[in-house]
């Protein structure tokens, strides 16, 4: 399979936009799972797995053909993700009770 893989990236580089779409069919549901695991959101694991297949494809001239793609393409994905946890917002409400107290919420630590 890496033989075939290795060949559609050729034939990307040299500007056959439909060779990805095979390559994309091959990894969608990988990446998609691999985002999913570090996510645990379907909606945001969807986002980042298909912005991993654009960077990818806007980036392929920078792949080196002697390494794995899949091994590259994990990377790219895994970067995003991780990008994507640091820019949540921790989630607070008002309304929720504080740890260690009975019957205080966040309202009355306000001022």
């Amino acid at each position: 399979m890496d033989q075939f893989i290795k060949k559609k990236i050729i034939e990307v580089k040299k500007g056959d936009q439909s060779a990805f779409s095979d390559v994309v069919s091959f990894y969608q549901d990988k990446i998609y799972q691999h985002c999913y695991r570090m996510l645990g959101n379907k909606h945001e694991a969807e986002d980042i797995a298909q912005e991993a297949f654009i960077r990818a494809y806007v980036n392929i001239d920078s792949f080196d053909e002697s390494r794995k793609f899949s091994t590259w393409l994990y990377r790219i994905a895994t970067n995003l993700t991780i990008d994507r946890m640091r820019k949540r917002k921790p989630d607070f409400h008002l309304d929720a009770e504080v740890k260690g107290t009975e019957g205080l919420d966040m309202y009355s630590q306000l001022a």
